[in-house]
């Protein structure tokens, strides 16, 4: 199967096995004698893996558009299935990159998005640990506020319904 990492490796019980005539990607080829434990090697999987992650977003949103556009004329349903399809196999080949080079241990943080029009935009940093407390209880704060009106307006409604059913009540007939 080919896709964006190139070759789809073909799997026999648990092992990878490249198909004849093809090439691994020249990255991997640079990379096959080194000790996989330098930190120059678990870099180059940190891009490897960023690289990937873009490529599958890119799969990914082009998937969900064709979804949502397939009833539309010139959407073809086995494009759309073919794209599925592969873009399960691109995320089957980065989680077990995750796991055999150890990146997987890390959050992906997003480098940089790629927006419709070619332009890149600079994601904003994670916020720190600090700023997710502040930013939770402003949160939480919002919501209290918001049930404590919406209590008070049932409490309010409460009332009044017992006010004007009393007063039915205690009207002479």
């Amino acid at each position: 199967m080919q896709n964006a990492f190139g070759t789809a490796p073909v799997m026999y019980a648990g092992q990878q096995q490249q198909p004849q005539g093809q090439q691994q990607p020249l990255g991997d080829q640079m990379l096959q004698g080194a000790d996989p434990n330098t930190p120059e090697m678990f870099k180059n999987n940190i891009q490897m893996v960023h690289q990937q992650v873009i490529e599958i977003q890119k799969l990914a949103r082009r998937v969900l558009g064709s979804i949502q556009n397939a009833y539309q004329y010139g959407n073809s349903p086995v494009h759309t299935e073919a794209d599925i399809t592969t873009l399960k196999q691109m995320i089957f080949n980065v989680t077990e990159k995750l796991r055999a080079s150890g990146v997987g241990a890390l959050p992906v943080l997003p480098q940089a998005m790629t927006l419709q029009d070619g332009t890149t935009q600079m994601q904003p940093p994670p916020l720190r640990e600090e700023q997710l407390g502040a930013s939770i209880t402003a949160n939480l704060r919002v919501l209290y506020e918001q049930l404590q009106k919406s209590q008070e307006g049932a409490s309010m409604a409460a009332s009044l319904m017992t006010t004007d059913h009393a007063a039915r009540a205690n009207a002479p007939k």
